[in-house]
């Protein structure tokens, strides 16, 4: 089993998107807006939608009555913390990133598209074919790994197809071994949506989202105990990309421990874990 921490994406190292950030128009103090208006927040890249008619000063992310918020943009929503919003382009998609250390490995997830190409400052060093995905309404996992680039890269990843192309999240960075799976690993999903039924048994049904669960146990050397044990702490509150066994799509999971014990022997390490993923969309 492995991580992989990514690289933080700011607006400092997003250099380049082949996605405008023009979904909506930006908010505007004092602006008279109907209900139902959508507008985004530039300094955040979100969309905002407004609640009920009327205009104000306050910020819609300060002002929960008015305003609920909607998700990210466009462009960011394949940056952000949620697989479930993903950033959409005709025939292709491209960011280029001022990325602050080294990286070894890239990670796309939920991608609908025909290829990926990742370039370092403008020479390309890779080229491969997204797998098809047997997952109705999701699309596949992809990962990209040994580039072994250091000092600050720029590195640019596009995707590319025909039609619609999009991507749910991009993380890159570097992945860190946390143990062997061991006796595999048991994979789930944790669903949203809500289902209500009258006197008659009639049942109403709202479609949400749904979040991934991958947990098993894995096996490490009493050496390795520490850095699993600190790796694993760092993670409680960060999502990162967790893949359970690498040939099976669906143990790609991006998200955060849930819980996780270590049992120390002197020859073997044993320990269980638990990946609580973010939502994956509808």
């Amino acid at each position: 089993m492995k991580v992989l921490v990514p690289h933080r994406i700011t607006d400092g190292v997003l250099t380049y998107s082949s996605t405008p950030e023009a979904d909506y128009p930006a908010w505007a103090a004092l602006t008279t807006y109907a209900a139902g208006a959508r507008v985004i927040r530039y300094g955040l890249h979100r969309v905002f939608e407004r609640v009920t008619a009327g205009a104000s000063a306050t910020a819609p992310e300060a002002d929960p009555a008015n305003w609920t918020p909607v998700g990210p943009t466009n462009r960011w929503a394949m940056l952000d913390d949620s697989v479930g919003s993903s950033t959409t382009g005709a025939d292709s998609v491209a960011v280029t990133l001022l990325l602050p250390g080294p990286v070894n490995d890239v990670v796309l997830l939920n991608v609908v598209g025909s290829t990926v190409t990742v370039a370092n400052n403008g020479v390309t060093l890779r080229t491969v074919a997204v797998p098809a995905s047997d997952r109705i309404g999701v699309g596949s996992a992809l990962q990209i790994t040994g580039l072994g680039l250091t000092g600050t890269p720029s590195l640019t990843v596009t995707v590319s197809g025909p039609g619609t192309v999009s991507v749910g999240t991009l993380s890159v960075g570097t992945f860190t071994a946390i143990g062997d799976a061991e006796r595999g690993m048991q994979i789930g999903i944790q669903s949203y949506s809500s289902k209500a039924f009258d006197k008659f048994g009639a049942a109403t049904v709202v479609k949400r989202s749904t979040a991934r669960r991958l947990s098993g146990s894995i096996t490490l050397s009493p050496a390795a105990t520490d850095q699993c044990a600190r790796v694993l702490a760092a993670l409680r509150a960060r999502p990162a990309v967790w893949v359970g066994l690498p040939w099976v799509d669906a143990t790609f999971v991006y998200g955060i421990p849930s819980n996780w014990s270590l049992s120390v022997h002197r020859g073997i390490t044993r320990g269980t874990l638990s990946i609580r993923g973010l939502t994956v969309g509808l």
